[in-house]
């Protein structure tokens, strides 16, 4: 008796895994995701290591990976990966700098990585995002979205952060404060 009779087959690690099977319904799925969620929302694993490659090539070969700066201040969007309500958001403590944008090499995992960095005019880092990606921009603002990571007595800690990045020189958000005045007439009765 033969546990594999019929059309089920167990794949290999050394056969041709998904092109010996019939690759259109994959396929077709993965374009709906990605129609619906957004492109390379879902990508096969090797494609993904192609591109890393060849951006360490590029890397190793002296090309200059493209980075994006501009002035801007940025807001904490989360605290320990707990989404902060957004009538708060111009409470929180903003931080002011050069937004910089690209692939940095990564010393904790040793290889090029995605990155979001907030630094002072002297090149200090102030904030930093890792495998970054810009969620939304509109007009003068822009969320970016990442992997923060934090030192504890414990070792280092990850949490998903986002930061909302104002342009330099644009209104900044209102406190909580001044929007309740605001709503309420200035507070005049």
């Amino acid at each position: 008796m033969d546990p594999a009779e019929g059309q089920t087959r167990q794949g290999t690690l050394f056969s041709g895994g998904v092109s010996a099977m019939s690759s259109a319904p994959l396929m077709a799925a993965f374009d709906s995701i990605n129609k619906r969620f957004g492109r390379d929302t879902v990508r096969l694993a090797s494609g993904a290591l192609r591109a890393r490659d060849a951006a360490l090539h590029n890397r190793l070969e002296g090309a200059a990976a493209p980075e994006v700066g501009m002035q801007v201040i940025a807001y904490l969007m989360r605290c320990n990966g707990v989404e902060i309500a957004r009538e708060l958001l111009g409470d929180e403590a903003s931080n002011i700098g050069e937004l910089r944008v690209g692939v940095f090499e990564d010393g904790d995992r040793r290889q090029p990585t995605k990155s979001a960095r907030l630094q002072r005019d002297s090149g200090e880092v102030i904030m930093k995002l890792v495998d970054v990606q810009v969620d939304a921009i509109r007009a003068s603002r822009m969320v970016i979205k990442g992997i923060e990571r934090r030192q504890t007595e414990r070792g280092v800690v990850e949490f998903a952060q986002a930061w909302l990045c104002v342009q330099a020189g644009t209104p900044l958000l209102e406190t909580s404060r001044e929007n309740f005045f605001k709503q309420s007439g200035g507070g005049r009765q």
